[in-house]
């Protein structure tokens, strides 16, 4: 999947069979839903938010992590917000002997070795 970071840098990361199928889904379903949308299966444009808002807007940075709190709760998780998921990425990718440096920074969008080695 193609990832656009910061800056509108763009970056290509893996995302897990299980998570590829239930985006394909979700794609499929949104545009069974779209009136008179050009999208092609379940593809969209590269310039087009994956998730879009009830609107059809993109979604805010408010929104992801409302919907994060409203989910992690019921789970009895107090604590936790989108940034978490990223830092344990970052943490897991740091504590694994095959992932070097380098890989975890691209991984991560990091342009600096420094940022990702802390």
């Amino acid at each position: 999947m193609t990832v656009r970071g910061r800056g509108r840098k763009q970056r290509r990361v893996p995302v897990h069979a299980k998570a590829r199928r239930a985006l394909r889904e979700y794609l499929e379903e949104r545009r069974q839903r779209s009136k008179g949308a050009e999208e092609q299966g379940s593809r969209i444009n590269a310039d087009e938010p994956l998730f879009l808002s009830q609107k059809g807007g993109p979604i805010t940075p408010y929104v992801v992590w409302y919907t994060v709190k409203k989910y992690a709760r019921p789970a009895g998780v107090e604590d936790v917000s989108p940034h978490t998921f990223r830092h344990t990425v970052a943490t897991r990718l740091g504590r694994d002997p095959a992932v070097d440096l380098v890989t975890a920074a691209t991984f991560l969008g990091h342009a600096r070795l420094d940022t990702t080695a802390r």
